[in-house]
């Protein structure tokens, strides 16, 4: 009579080819969701600026009082009586070149151009659509 052996389990050597295959499969798929996740969240960081803007533009009519605003790094600035400058904002995947935006009694920007860099791309963001129309960024 013959014994017939019967397995259970894998092998050592089945165990570390699987785990060699994620591992592969994850050094491929993994910076590409991380670079979905960060585009996402850079869009949405954009789409909080232009509610943000929003919100200033409507201030700046309701108050009948313009607003200056100073861009620049990864802030927004506002500056008090004294000429201190005050942090209003602050961004990590939006950067901007040092540039001045004054919101008018009405609301409207002046210049209506703002230039920034996402995810290390230059952008030029038409303010007076972002303020008025449903702008959406790319």
């Amino acid at each position: 009579m013959m014994s017939v052996k019967s397995s259970r389990g894998f092998t050592l050597i089945e165990l570390m080819i699987v785990i060699m295959l994620l591992g592969l499969v994850m050094s491929l798929v993994g910076p590409l969701t991380m670079q979905q996740v960060d585009s996402a969240r850079a869009r949405s960081e954009q789409e909080s600026l232009q509610r943000w803007l929003r919100q200033q533009s409507f201030e700046a009519y309701t108050r009948q009082q313009a607003v200056q605003l100073s861009f620049d790094g990864k802030g927004v600035y506002a500056y008090d009586a004294d000429g201190r400058r005050i942090l209003l904002k602050q961004f990590s995947y939006l950067f901007f070149t040092p540039q001045h935006v004054e919101l008018n009694v009405n609301g409207f920007p002046e210049p209506v151009r703002l230039q920034l860099t996402r995810l290390e791309q230059q952008q030029d963001l038409d303010l007076l659509a972002m303020l008025t129309s449903s702008y959406a960024p790319q």
